[in-house]
């Protein structure tokens, strides 16, 4: 076991330090092969695509028109509350009772409602994000079977690499072509 992980670091090692874009011998069969590797900022693919901006622009949409009906809500129970206060002196306590747990129940819907809104709107951004994320996954792999890349790194966990090309364009390009169609 010991040998294996020996001989599994060195060649990691020797491929790293012959670099990405350069010819990488094998160790004992020698044969060589050149890696071809590439980066995607994915996370400006996903802001750029045009399928993240509609997701964006329709859940935006569904979002205030949530608040506006809950808006008119409160503002109702608002209303109830003033009216409340103004008829206090002459309502006989069982009406203020009444009336006062009429208000309470209408705020304890209106927050449920409210949690069920954001609930809602919560699990459909995260899908519509899941589905564009995926699409994503696709057109790189599709460009990267096409270019002949051996690896496909996202940007932000590359620390070092002299060869690697950007496909950032690439991929925004490809997905809003396909977006089209």
């Amino acid at each position: 076991m010991r040998k294996f992980v020996l001989f599994l670091s060195m060649v990691l090692v020797l491929s790293f330090s012959s670099g990405f874009g350069a010819e990488t011998p094998a160790l004992s069969t020698g044969i060589s092969k050149s890696m071809k590797v590439g980066y995607v900022d994915v996370r400006k693919v996903f802001d750029s695509c045009t399928a993240t901006q509609l997701a964006t622009l329709s859940l935006k949409g569904e979002m205030e028109t949530r608040q506006g009906s809950l808006a008119r809500e409160e503002e109702e129970i608002i209303s109830l509350q003033k009216e409340l206060r103004e008829k206090e002196i002459v309502l006989s306590e069982s009406e203020k009772k009444k009336r006062q747990k009429e208000i309470e129940d209408r705020i304890v819907s209106l927050q449920k409602r409210a949690e069920s809104a954001r609930q809602e709107l919560a699990t459909k951004e995260r899908q519509l994000t899941e589905s564009i994320i995926k699409t994503i996954q696709v057109v790189i792999t599709e460009i990267a079977k096409k270019e002949n890349f051996n690896l496909i790194l996202e940007k932000d966990s590359i620390l070092y690499c002299e060869d690697a090309v950007d496909l950032t364009d690439k991929v925004i390009e490809a997905l809003n072509k396909a977006e089209g169609k």
